[in-house]
């Protein structure tokens, strides 16, 4: 398990940008799911071939199709999420739950067959792959020292100027103000000690996916080759809601504050995928791919907005909300190689074994302005994102095995995946379990799936020097259901 910081911004600059290192992590860290077949066997459909996945992981396995078909992949998604503030005097567990209806998959394989020569026969594919769906919803609330305002006077001292969707809002909203001095201060700097009541509510949706078109060779029952080009299309959005109430009357003035958060993230890519898969028999087949990067075009939307609600002198109880401009940033990503191995063995009728290790070297990933984009600072600020990759990540290995029994026209599947973490120093290892069953028969077949997957996080909503930022556990538990429907021809 991986526990993730989430970092709100990177930098104290002028312009508040919302990539981080971990957008780089997320648009480069996904398991292909488009079947039910593919998602009970832990993913490792590629080492045996003929299904619709390994056009997005080992296109060689496209030339182990003997008959042309089309399959459609319905599924229902859920995620639960447990929170918990570690560092809070007062806090509960806080449990979500979301459930979002998706379609993982849906494509046509073409089977052409030679009757002469040595090519058995060249196949084609096309279809829409989803590489991974961002639905999570959590919330905290607990009782701890500091206050958001702190980040937004950090922030202030740090550059000397006020910052349009942090700091400026804060002002304007009177959370910071001038003293007798001259310098800025805050109503918590009265009493820095004192307990206040905080919580937030998160919201992320959107997803990966890709529209990939692929060829593929049979040459002469001994090697698939084959390859594919990748489109991916990525939309990713984030509400946050943070809200922060003097429950205990213990500091002067202050009463309630509310910041809000919103990013729309959207985009688009290209890359390749080559494969060749060896037969020494018609049992054994071992193979190997290698996947480009993929190169991105990506744009983010996003706004701020601050309420702040205070009691004055005159016993007078004031509030204001102020929003900020909508932001606006266009940069490019390019995520990095993968390198994949894979290998299969039928057992005659009775079913197959396959395996498949994947190799990532996360720290790889690179951020990069637009061709449009004039802006030094923005040049600047991607290359310390770029850095920071560097420094934070590490290369993955990515394991996945699986079996698939047969009886009659029935078919029974289990297996697992297992992940090592892209964190620099962290020797830990992720899984997810997939059983399922499937009915073939003539030229119909269904398949169910059902897939287990454990992640953690450690969460901050706000970052600052010292002790007193936020330290939010979340445990998700996400599950899938999943119905893949095809036809051959």
């Amino acid at each position: 398990m991986r526990w993730i910081f989430v970092l709100i911004a990177f930098s104290f600059g002028n312009i508040v940008w919302a990539q981080t290192a971990f957008d780089a992590l997320r648009y480069s860290s996904f398991d292909v799911e488009a079947t039910a077949r593919n998602t009970s066997v832990g993913g490792a459909m590629s080492g045996i071939g003929a299904d619709f996945t390994v056009l997005s992981t080992n296109p060689a396995g496209l030339g182990a199709f003997r008959f042309s078909e089309w399959t459609i992949t319905p599924a229902l998604f859920t995620t639960n999420s447990q929170s918990e503030y570690v560092n809070a005097t007062e806090s509960s567990v806080r449990e979500r739950r979301k459930n979002r209806f998706i379609v993982p998959g849906f494509g046509l394989v073409n089977v052409n067959n030679k009757e002469t020569g040595r090519w058995r026969n060249i196949n084609f594919g096309v279809g829409f792959v989803q590489l991974q769906h961002f639905t999570q919803e959590f919330n905290f609330s607990g009782e701890a020292r500091g206050s958001i305002v702190d980040r937004f006077l950090d922030q202030l001292v740090a550059t000397g100027n006020f910052n349009d969707f942090e700091s400026g809002l804060a002002f304007d909203a009177q959370a910071i103000y001038e003293d007798n001095f001259g310098d800025y201060t805050s109503d918590t700097e009265f009493n820095p000690s004192a307990q206040i009541l905080r919580s937030q509510t998160v919201l992320r949706s959107g997803s990966q996916g890709e529209l990939v078109v692929g060829f593929a060779g049979n040459w002469d029952e001994r090697f698939l080759i084959g390859g594919s080009v990748g489109f991916p299309v990525i939309t990713y959005e984030e509400e946050k809601s943070y809200q922060e109430r003097d429950s205990k009357s213990s500091i002067p003035f202050f009463e309630t504050l509310e910041f809000q958060e919103v990013l729309r993230t959207t985009g688009a890519g290209i890359n390749a995928k080559l494969g060749i898969t060896y037969m020494p028999t018609y049992q054994f087949r071992i193979g190997a791919a290698v996947h480009t990067p993929t190169a991105y075009s990506l744009e983010d939307a996003f706004n701020t907005s601050f309420s702040y609600t205070f009691t004055n002198d005159n016993e007078q109880v004031i509030s204001s909300l102020h929003r900020s401009p909508d932001g606006l940033f266009d940069y490019r990503l390019r995520t990095p190689w993968r390198y994949i191995a894979n290998a299969g063995y039928v057992i005659g009728t009775l079913g197959f074994l396959t395996a498949e290790a994947e190799y990532v070297n996360h720290s790889k990933s690179r951020f990069r302005s637009t061709s449009n984009d004039a802006s030094a600072d923005d040049a600047i600020y991607l290359d310390e994102i770029t850095a920071d990759i560097r420094n934070r990540f590490q290369s993955t290995l990515n394991l996945r095995v699986g079996a698939e029994i047969a009886w009659d026209v029935l078919r029974f599947r289990g297996g697992i995946g297992l992940s090592t973490s892209p964190y620099v120093n962290e020797q830990i290892w992720n899984r997810k379990i997939g059983v399922g069953i499937g009915y073939r028969k003539n030229r119909f077949f269904a398949d169910l799936a059902y897939r287990l997957a454990q992640t953690e996080e450690s969460y901050s909503p706000y970052l600052i020097a010292g002790d007193t930022q936020p330290n939010i556990q979340n445990q998700f538990n996400n599950q899938r259901f999943i119905l893949t429907l095809g036809f051959k021809r």
